[in-house]
Formats: structure tokens, C-alpha cells, sequence
């Protein structure tokens, strides 16, 4: 077969045909990744900023937005900003956020999380305590974290992290267990109301349902804990409960990690052996990820991760054990890249989260084939952002634009709609947060969208 230019769509043949999952049908294989923007208000409401910011994510061109980290329940928010969809007063704030998204053309799916031991709460939940030998870990891959803030946060976060680690003492109880479990079915219903076409459950990056599948975070003895087929017990009551909360046939996907790297922490073998579980519940896709909060910054994980494509072969492993489709990430930056690993059936998906997030034009670049893409430099400063509750935002975007966003972000604890900003060393005027406003409504020039 005769190749066209790479610059033209046609060009990548397969990141550019339509895949199905369900009933729905996916324009190309390029999927919005979740990454949590901390762009909901303080309350879990769907914010403005939040609305507009997927609009013009699902505009880029991606067939499927999956938006970041909804919580659960009240003690499984991981953010002050962190969405949530655990009571019937967000449903219309979702709504507004599903059909911004399906309006622009684009699939929309809600993650669905609980953060367990990691959640911003007096009480976080996890499944047994921490263990004498895990500590030093824990507090190891605390100084590792602290290296990648200024010196001057240091001491707050720190401070905080370890009053944390104190409170990781006391396990669930079956209460808890039983509640959490119809927390995520009442979730997931209240996302099918909210015209969401599918729901995610978060498996990964540390938080409850990893703490579960983890021997580094679950040492019950009980039948949620043991062997993998024990430590699965709960993720599998969690997705049997979303599925009986949901019309047949409506699609639930999971967010699978498949190298922890930590100590007595998930390998490939535990994480094929739990997707032959998946496959048995009938989930629609899997989507894989690596690393957790307790290994995501150490100098060999940083330095492994860094690397182009470095799911390829775990994934392409995974893809074969299973016939469930799957979404491959992991520093997939470039469309030939992605176009190859899906020529060569390494995976059924491509995701992209950061890239997108730097470059929103990233598809119609491609498309395109003559405007340069803004890389994301893999800095990780857009996570340091959302750590210190500031809202994502990106070293690569013009200055204009990260202040938009740090003006924005500032907008959601106000009780009021109006910043005073000064322009000059001589002048103070108002920023309205108001989606069809300027940015600084007292200037005459119109200001740009910024994700546009």
C-alpha cells in the first residue's frame, strides 16, 4: 500500500480510522487522557473554567475526552478543587460539562475516583495500616517529592504529608467497605444522568483501588487481602456494583497500573492476572498507567518514564492477554509514533494528556502538517501546580495565558466574581470572570481565547 504524506491525515491510516467501543463509535484512535486540573469550585461544582476548558479540549480533534478524577465520595477527594459527583447537586454542573464536550464532537467519559489514603480529608480511608517495614519508604519518596518544590514550600507540605502518615493507621471497616462500593454505583448512575457516555473507574496512580490490588498497601488476611485474586475482591465488588447501577451495555472502563515499582508493589504478572478478571467482568477498554505517588519521583522512575512510548512492550503484552481493547500512554508525543504502535497492535488506543494539555491544536496540527507542535517538556511543573492547589497549568503556554489561568483558578474561592489587577504601578482595575468577557475588560483590544 502507497503511503501519502505524512503531513496529511491520511498519512497515519491507522491512528486516523474509527474504532468502536459499545455502541459508540470513535472518529480516530486518540483519546484525552485524565489529568486533574483542580479547576472545579471548592465545593466539587463544575466550574466555568472547567466547562471551557474541556469545550476546547473535545475540540482538538480527540475522539474521546475522559475527564479527571470525579470523586466518589466526600473522604475520596484528592484536591480542595477536586470534582465530585457524589450527591444529586452535581448532576446539573456535569450535564453542562458532557454536553459542552459532546457538542464539540467528541466522546465523553467520567473517571470516577476515590483517593483512599491519599484523599484530603482528617480521616483518609485505606485498607490496612501502614506496616513498620513500608514506613521508611513512605518517608524516603517523601524527600524525593519535597526536591521538586521550592525550598519555601517545603516545610508546609511536609508538614502536611506527615500529619497524613499519621492517620494511615486505623483500616476500613466493612462499613466502610460496603458504603465506598454503593458510592461508586451512585456515582456512576449520577454520571449516566448527567449524559456522560461512559465512566472510567480509577485503578492507578496510588489511590483506593490500587491501595486494594497493592501488597504494598493491603496486608488483610481477611478475603480482601492475600493473593491477587484476594487483593481483587474489592476493585471487582466496585465494578459489579457500577455495572448493576448502569443501563446493559452502557461502557465502564479501567485505569489499570501495571508497574507499581515499589516494594511488594503490583508487577505485570499480578496486573495481567487482574485484567483476565476485567475481561471476565466485560469492561469495555482498559487504559494503562505506571508508577504511584510513592515512586513517581524517584531519579530511576523519573529517568524510566522519560522515555518515548515506555508502556510499548507491557502494553503490547497486556493486548495480547486479553481481548479487551486497550488505550496506551506514556510519553507518546509525536503522531508517527503513534501511528506505528497502532499499525503494530500494540495497542488499540493512543492517549494523550500532557501533550494535549500543552499543544490543545495537537491534532489538527498533525493534521495539518506544516505548524510546529509545542512539546511538553516533561517538567512536571503543571503537577507541582496542582499539588499546591493552584490549578494545572503549563510552563509551555505563552505567559498571558498561564496568568489567565492563575487569575481564573484564584476566581474559584471568591465569594465574589471580581479581581482587582494591577496593570500598571500606577493603576488597579477589575478582572470579571465572566466566559464571554476579555480577560481585562477596561482594555479595547479583545483578548484571545487562551485554548484556542
Amino acid at each position: 500500500m502507497t503511503r501519502t504524506s505524512p503531513g496529511h491525515p491520511q498519512g497515519y491510516p491507522h491512528l486516523f480510522s474509527p474504532f468502536r467501543i459499545g455502541a459508540h463509535t470513535l472518529k480516530n484512535r486518540l483519546v484525552a487522557l485524565p489529568v486533574h486540573t483542580g479547576f472545579a469550585k471548592p465545593d466539587g461544582r463544575v466550574s466555568d473554567w472547567m466547562v471551557r476548558f474541556y469545550s476546547r479540549l473535545a475540540g482538538s480533534g480527540a475522539a474521546m475526552i475522559v475527564v479527571a478524577n470525579s470523586a466518589v465520595s466526600p473522604d475520596g477527594a484528592v484536591s480542595r478543587f477536586n470534582l465530585r459527583a457524589d450527591r444529586a447537586e452535581f448532576i446539573p454542573g456535569l450535564s453542562r460539562l458532557s454536553s459542552a464536550i459532546r457538542s464539540r464532537g467528541a466522546i465523553a467519559c467520567l473517571q470516577l475516583n476515590h483517593a483512599g489514603r491519599f484523599a484530603k480529608t482528617p480521616a483518609p480511608l485505606l485498607p490496612s495500616p501502614i506496616i513498620a517495614s513500608n514506613l521508611a519508604f513512605n518517608i524516603e519518596s517523601l524527600k524525593e517529592f519535597m526536591n521538586f518544590f521550592p525550598f519555601e514550600k517545603r516545610f508546609s507540605l511536609t508538614r502536611y504529608l506527615l500529619s497524613q502518615v499519621k492517620t494511615w493507621m486505623r483500616p476500613m471497616t466493612r462499613e466502610d467497605r460496603e458504603r465506598v462500593i454503593r458510592d461508586f454505583g451512585d456515582a456512576a448512575a449520577r454520571a449516566y444522568q448527567a449524559g456522560f457516555d461512559m465512566v472510567e473507574l480509577h485503578g492507578a496512580n496510588g489511590y483506593l483501588l490500587c491501595q486494594f490490588l497493592s501488597e504494598f498497601t493491603n496486608r488483610l488476611t481477611d478475603g480482601f487481602g492475600g493473593n491477587i485474586t484476594s487483593r481483587s475482591a474489592f476493585p471487582i465488588a466496585v465494578i459489579k456494583q457500577v455495572r448493576n447501577a448502569l443501563p446493559r451495555g452502557f461502557p465502564v472502563g479501567f485505569r489499570l497500573i501495571l508497574k507499581e515499582w515499589v516494594p511488594d508493589g503490583i508487577d505485570m504478572d499480578q496486573s495481567l492476572a487482574f485484567a483476565r478478571c476485567l475481561e471476565r467482568e466485560g469492561l469495555a477498554y482498559l487504559s494503562v498507567s505506571a508508577a504511584t505517588y510513592n515512586s513517581l519521583f524517584s531519579p530511576g522512575v523519573l529517568k524510566k518514564m522519560a522515555r518515548p512510548a515506555y508502556l510499548k512492550q507491557e502494553t503490547a503484552v497486556l493486548k495480547r492477554t486479553v481481548s479487551l481493547p486497550v488505550l496506551m500512554a506514556g510519553r507518546i508525543t509525536t503522531a508517527s509514533l503513534a501511528d506505528r504502535l497502532i499499525r503494530d497492535r500494540a495497542a488499540d488506543l493512543i492517549g494523550l494528556g500532557r501533550p494535549l494539555r500543552t499543544d490543545p491544536q495537537w491534532v489538527t496540527k498533525v493534521k495539518g502538517g506544516k505548524q510546529k507542535i509545542v512539546p511538553c517538556i516533561n517538567c512536571n511543573s503543571c503537577l507541582k501546580q496542582v499539588v499546591l492547589e493552584q490549578g494545572f497549568n503549563c510552563r509551555q503556554w505563552p505567559r498571558w495565558v498561564r496568568e489567565q489561568t492563575r487569575l481564573e483558578h484564584k476566581l474559584l474561592s471568591r465569594n465574589r466574581k471580581t479581581l482587582w489587577v494591577p496593570i500598571s504601578s500606577k493603576k488597579i482595575v477589575p478582572l470579571l470572570a465572566c466566559s464571554k468577557s476579555p480577560l481585562f475588560p477596561c482594555l479595547k483590544a479583545p483578548v484571545k481565547d487562551p485554548f484556542t
